[in-house]
């Protein structure tokens, strides 16, 4: 249903999954801005790396667009074959994602 938790790389995380292909491919390395206030900025229409919850109390990290629809804060993957998730209260923004780091293929 979502990312494993990244693994650290220093500063920057390893992606596993397939939910932000083809923006972000399998096994990619990503750069992530943690230094930001949620009025700093909109935020809406970002990639964020997101702790997210989940229904059954086990959470886990997602890396996912943000959008606000309806009144309701969603994580939007790239890939459709994925499904939308709405933000709880339990979630916690990690960060910004501002860089891809992948293998050309």
């Amino acid at each position: 249903r979502f990312s494993p938790a990244p693994r650290t790389v220093g500063n920057e995380y390893y992606v596993p999954g397939f939910p932000m292909e083809p923006l972000i491919p399998d096994g990619a390395i990503v750069t992530i801005d943690t230094y930001f206030s949620d009025g700093d900025r909109d935020l809406a229409g970002k990639v964020m790396a997101i702790f997210h919850e989940g229904d059954s109390g086990i959470g886990g990290y997602t890396i996912k667009r943000l959008a606000v629809e309806d009144g309701k804060v969603l994580l939007l993957p790239q890939n459709p074959a994925h499904k939308p998730m709405i933000v709880g209260r339990k979630d916690k923004i990690v960060g910004v994602v501002t860089t891809v780091h992948a293998e050309v293929k």
